[in-house]
């Protein structure tokens, strides 16, 4: 018998954490498709594949980093 995995959900305001952005961000990024979430009774939980994905996605990553300051370089 095949058994399925189990996801490993979790909250927004964990999302947030992990990714040190606020729970405003996590939510637009839920509203806009770009990290998918499925809703448990009242509230949003995103599953951790799902973060994995969006984290290595190429435009996520480019998205959520900022340029470094070029003064610094020289």
């Amino acid at each position: 018998m095949i058994v399925a995995e189990t996801p490993q959900l979790h909250t927004v305001t964990e999302i947030a954490g992990t990714l040190r952005v606020s729970k405003v961000t996590v939510y637009r990024l839920i509203d806009r498709g770009e990290l998918r979430a499925v809703r448990v009774g009242g509230s949003l939980r995103v599953d951790g594949r799902d973060l994995s994905d969006y984290l290595t996605r190429d435009d996520a990553s480019n998205a959520t980093r900022t340029p470094r300051n070029e003064a610094a370089d020289q």
